[in-house]
């Protein structure tokens, strides 16, 4: 971890790359901002060995807002019954549309509040471990855990009801786009089925935590730069078998990179993104996006991420098919 004598170096070298400006940005104040995930999700696993757990325990499902970390063990010494699950919680947060995107960050933390906790022997939570990934499960319809073998940047959570943990390099990462957002993966004390023989544990054996009211909180540095209002105007037209929309995007960082979402799509959680283009020399761009509509269409928010700047700019889309 980088100590604080290092900071105003990494002020000047990232205040150089963020913003395009002709005088050099200095910093101007410190901001907060706290938001909620837009993806979550509990993945899970379930083995059994033996007749009478042929049929099995359902594996238990978290309500809405909420992830389970942790493990089920039962083992039946009369017949060589085994039944083992596993659940790991996973979490994403909306880094691309917060005020701190690309802004030079101070510090991030990540809290959990436990809603409620299953365990024998007793323990306070049932987290063990957090890490992040590669693999994008927040866009795949994915249920099963990811594996070991699969993630990086593993490190123990001691085990306390309502967790606070920082987060600041993760969020330092996402937010200046030199790593991909795929949140956090949260597993419990037993994460592999190889772990799972009777040897050591208990007849019934668990440590399952629901956790909810997940919030990130992120403290980040504002500089002076050249002001730029971005805004878009979309217009959605539906064919026969097609929604068509076109966004005209103005005031934005001349020759900078732009991605383009749709948010605020019924039935879907989180973003979807439609593309990227680049503004013209003088801010402007045009950006097409088409897609396939056989059935009813919907209503959603375009948004154009000015990369450079973090800014967002947006517009509602009257026809749009996703």
């Amino acid at each position: 971890m980088r100590s604080h004598r290092s900071l105003p170096f990494v002020v000047v070298i990232l205040s150089a790359l963020l913003f395009s400006s002709c005088d050099q940005p200095t910093q101007t104040h410190e901001e907060t901002a706290r938001i909620t995930p837009s993806h979550i999700k509990t993945l899970s696993e379930k083995t059994t060995e033996g007749g009478v757990c042929a049929g099995g325990t359902a594996l238990d499902q978290p309500r809405p807002g909420q992830i389970i970390v942790g493990f089920f063990h039962r083992y039946n010494n009369d017949d060589d019954c085994t039944l083992n699950q596993i659940y790991e919680g996973v979490v994403r947060f909306p880094i691309d549309a917060a005020p701190f995107n690309r802004r030079l960050i101070k510090s991030a933390h990540l809290k959990l509040n436990l809603a409620d906790n299953k365990a024998n022997p007793a323990r306070s939570s049932c987290i063990d471990k957090m890490s992040i990934t590669d693999i994008d499960w927040w866009a795949l319809p994915r249920t099963e855990r990811i594996h070991l073998n699969e993630i990086r940047n593993l490190r123990v959570i001691p085990p306390t009801q309502n967790l606070t943990i920082d987060v600041t390099q993760e969020v330092q990462r996402w937010a200046n786009g030199t790593e991909e957002n795929n949140g956090f993966v949260f597993i419990g004390q037993r994460p592999e089925m190889s772990d799972f023989s009777n040897t050591g544990m208990l007849t019934n054996e668990r440590c399952e935590s629901f956790y909810n009211e997940m919030e990130l909180t992120v403290t980040f540095f504002q500089f002076n730069h050249p002001a730029h209002h971005p805004a878009i105007s979309v217009t959605s037209v539906r064919t026969q078998t097609t929604t068509d929309i076109t966004v005209k995007g103005t005031d934005f960082t001349p020759n900078g990179a732009v991605k383009m979402y749709a948010d605020d799509i019924p039935g879907r959680m989180g973003s979807l993104s439609l593309g990227n283009t680049n503004a013209s020399g003088n801010g402007t761009f045009q950006f097409f996006y088409r897609a396939l509509c056989p059935g009813q269409t919907n209503s959603a928010t375009i948004r154009a991420l000015d990369t450079l700047s973090g800014d967002n700019a947006r517009d509602r889309a009257t026809v749009f098919c996703n």
